[in-house]
């Protein structure tokens, strides 16, 4: 069996600040403000030329460190260089927009010792009837930002989304202190299991963000990493049980990366500190955009750790370790689970601790938040708006505690669970049945379910029967049939481009030729011909004809060999022999020889017969045949 611990932890929660270019000192009116040595923040001015950026770093031989959110950059400083005069000096630059020290923040709680029945400080805000209205939903996320989470205990939160640790720069999340344990339990410890004690919204998925190491300090720089990557990864709150000393401004860098997150419509809670001041609170919690909370004790008066002042909205329960109204003389300090001491090889020794703390009325706050959002607070509402609707819910019904209405004690009020979620309106009902739901839309088929109106678009309901319109339904503009032209195309040149229209359907083109001209789908336009004189081509050698029924000409090669006519063509395949317009070979000499084998040399033919043809054929005139006449009777006298 888990046991109850009381002990006092003192942790000191160093986060680095913003660096900007204003000749700002760290203010140190609650006593010194450490700051590391060995970085400063700076952004430099839009568009500032690398060559400039570089000549910066190489006259003071500082270098990148790593890139921050918003165009922010974490500077290293070289050894033997001081981190004051570097940063005055860069703020002096030109180049330069802002330029501040890393400074180191403060955890807002003293962790003491300590199952539900000891856990006074949910019936303090009404926790056992606002849960038989929300318990939370899992698509609600609740960041985190502390000393990171430890699941090996009993009674771990169920719904854990990935965060990330930008102490050591990995993914592990893991809590070295056990101040981020405790608090994710107050927002979202394993409820209704038998074990240990409960979270205020148990049923939402927790975001371990992992901004302090595991002494419990870390620098300005982390906490803007974290915050910036809650908001990229979809966190509706950002719990933040941490802040700077009273006095401390952490310088623009924060407030900006703080704006922007309420401009996205995150949720941030943040706790006013432990200093006992009555005239100022810290930072982050001071920023107009954060719900900065205070403690209060057993008996619903501040706790005497708690800050006040001017920006304090709200109070929860942080509780008192010194005071004893618990049975069994435990003290009255926040009850969850953490740990005491961790082995590298046997874990973390977990058990139940009684803390005491605003980091310990921050979580309460932070976790109403989540039951709001989870039924429904804020629906319908973005960005700043949202945030604003969750605020006002948070002021309208915390009890007024202190002097009447808004005071720098107590805020609003002590935060009420019960009665924010009784202040959520629940919405009217849209319909009863699917006729109250007619949006006059035609093509919308109306429906009514579990009061909400539907409207779903239906593009069968916008045909109009004409083929060649697109037939599409909007929800709200209604039916349109576009005409499409190429769905009336016949693929026909000769015919022209056809058309839709809309009521009438496909409509044929206009011709597409001049006046007087005709049209073939292969030639295209063109000007009819009248005779075959109209088709000649200046090719003596083709047959020029025109089709007078079509217009066309046609201009055939002629083919025929023709012995009687001078057409001055010689067909393809005749010759002088068989055609008039061919010409004969060049004669060789006064005549030729004839008889021997074809393709043989003129030499070859006798000194009496010339070469016409360059091929001679044996004949009987002595040896040969004389060819040159035409008849035997024209051979030459020595030829028989």
């Amino acid at each position: 069996m888990r046991t109850i611990k009381f002990f006092t932890i003192l942790l000191v929660l160093a986060l680095g600040a913003t660096a900007f270019a204003q000749n700002v000192k760290p203010m140190r009116t609650s006593g010194p403000v450490a700051y590391a040595q060995d970085q400063f923040i700076v952004r430099f001015n839009p568009g500032a030329p690398g060559q400039a950026v570089a000549a910066l770093h190489a006259q003071h031989g500082t270098k990148l460190k790593r890139n921050l959110p918003h165009g922010m950059k974490l500077i290293q400083v070289p050894p033997g260089k001081s981190v004051e005069d570097l940063v005055d000096r860069f703020k002096k630059h030109p180049i330069i927009e802002f330029a501040h020290v890393d400074a180191v923040a403060y955890a807002s709680m003293t962790p003491n010792d300590g199952f539900y029945s000891y856990q006074w400080h949910f019936d303090n805000i009404n926790m056992e009837a606002a849960w038989n209205i929300e318990t939370g939903k899992p698509e609600i996320i609740v960041a985190v930002a502390d000393t990171g989470l430890n699941t090996g205990g009993e009674d771990t939160p169920v719904n854990l989304i990935p965060g990330y640790d930008f102490a050591y720069g990995d993914t592990t999340t893991y809590d070295g202190d056990g101040h981020g344990t405790h608090v994710s339990g107050t927002i979202a410890q394993a409820t209704n299991n038998g074990k240990g004690v409960a979270g205020v919204p148990f049923g939402v998925s927790l975001m371990p963000v992992k901004v302090l190491d595991d002494t419990g300090s870390g620098y300005l720089s982390s906490i803007i990493d974290g915050i910036d990557f809650a908001v990229a990864n979809g966190a509706d709150v950002i719990s933040m049980s941490l802040g700077f000393s009273p006095g401390y401004v952490p310088g623009e860098g924060l407030q900006e990366t703080v704006t922007a997150a309420y401009e996205a419509g995150v949720v941030m809670v943040a706790a006013s500190g432990n200093d006992s001041t009555t005239y100022e609170i810290g930072y982050p919690a001071a920023y107009d955009e954060v719900i900065a909370v205070g403690a209060t004790d057993f008996n619903n008066v501040v706790a005497f750790y708690s800050n006040q002042g001017p920006g304090l909205e709200i109070v929860a329960p942080g509780g008192d370790t010194n005071a004893h109204h618990l049975i069994n003389g435990y003290p009255d300090g926040v009850l969850q689970e953490t740990f005491d001491s961790c082995h590298p090889r046997k874990g973390c020794e977990f058990g139940y601790f009684f803390y005491q703390g605003t980091s310990m009325a921050t979580p309460h706050v932070s976790g109403v938040v989540g039951l709001l959002l989870s039924h429904g607070a804020g629906d319908g509402l973005t960005g700043s708006d949202k945030v604003d609707a969750i605020r006002d819910i948070l002021h309208s019904t915390s009890v007024d505690l202190g002097e009447e209405g808004l005071d720098t004690v107590y805020g609003h009020g002590l935060v009420d669970a019960l009665a924010a979620l009784e202040a959520i309106a629940p919405p009217e009902p849209e319909c009863t049945t699917a006729a109250d739901c007619d949006d006059l839309v035609d093509c919308t088929v109306d429906a009514c379910n579990g009061g909400n109106c539907s409207h779903t678009a239906n593009n069968a309901l916008c045909d109009d029967g004409v083929a060649c319109t697109a037939d599409a339904c909007d929800a709200q503009a209604g039916c349109s049939n576009a005409p499409i032209d190429s769905l009336c195309d016949n693929g026909d040149f000769c015919d022209g481009a056809e058309s839709c229209d809309v009521v009438l359907g496909c409509q044929a083109g206009s011709f597409p030729c001049s006046d007087g001209q005709m049209c073939t789908e292969t030639a295209g336009c063109y000007d009819p011909c009248l005779s075959d004189a109209d088709c000649y081509d200046g090719d003596d050698c083709t047959t020029d004809v025109c089709n007078l029924g079509t217009g066309e000409c046609s201009n055939d090669p002629v083919t025929v060999c023709d012995l009687n006519t001078n057409d001055g063509c010689c067909p393809a395949g005749c010759d002088y022999e068989t055609d008039v317009d061919c010409v004969p070979p060049e004669p060789c000499g006064d005549g030729f020889c004839a008889g021997a084998q074809q393709g043989e040399d003129c030499t070859t033919c006798p000194a009496d017969c010339a070469c016409i043809s360059r091929a001679c054929r044996k004949g009987c005139c002595g040896d040969y045949i004389c060819t040159k006449w035409e008849n035997a009777n024209d051979c030459p006298i020595d030829c028989q």
